[in-house]
């Protein structure tokens, strides 16, 4: 059976509560917009799509391998902006500042994944996290404003001391996402 899932960075209650207190004001805006919910978000490092579940110890130890290279860091989630800009806003997202570390381990992640068969990322890696996918042009001026107003404003921090493992099962109500394994650093 195939599983759909992915490799992320799970973020403290704290700063996820941040994140959705600015989401509910640009909310506010009155944008066509539909919000990844608190309790979904997360920083991507791989998408891995549909995975057999065969494959998942492989993964798993893949990921043992690529995160004991990598000791425990502290990455800041900053500012807001939107690609491919926040004058035209598709995805909303919510900036990474210090990401040095992190994209090294996205690096690493990387290449332990396309060692077992998943196609490398063929755009950079850009450290953000989605936060929200506009549908359509309404409201779309407020919404920008209120993205460019969150430039310098800051989330909080994130100890990164382990990459998680996660499946997500789509529905009508959206999608779910659960912990398959959760992988230490170092």
């Amino acid at each position: 059976m195939d599983l759909r899932c992915f490799i992320s960075l799970e973020l403290p209650a704290g700063v996820r509560d941040n994140i959705s207190g600015t989401v509910e004001r640009l909310n506010a805006a009155g944008a066509d917009v539909r919000w990844v919910r608190p309790e979904n978000l997360h920083l991507t490092l791989k998408f891995l799509g549909d995975t057999p579940d065969a494959l998942l110890p492989e993964i798993r130890g893949k990921l043992l391998e690529a995160a004991s290279a990598f000791k425990p860091f502290s990455v800041e989630l900053r500012g807001a902006g939107a690609f491919p800009t926040a004058r035209h806003p598709k995805v909303v997202w919510i900036g990474v500042k210090d990401a040095d570390s992190l994209k090294g381990l996205q690096a690493a992640v990387e290449a332990a994944m396309s060692g077992l068969g998943f196609d490398p990322e063929e755009k950079r890696f850009v450290p953000h996290l989605t936060v929200g996918r506009v549908r359509s042009e309404r409201g779309k001026d407020a919404l920008s404003k209120g993205i460019v107003s969150l430039e310098g404003v800051s989330f909080g921090f994130v100890e990164v001391r382990s990459v998680s493992l996660m499946k997500s099962e789509l529905s009508p109500k959206g999608p779910k996402y659960s912990v398959l394994y959760d992988i230490p650093l170092g």
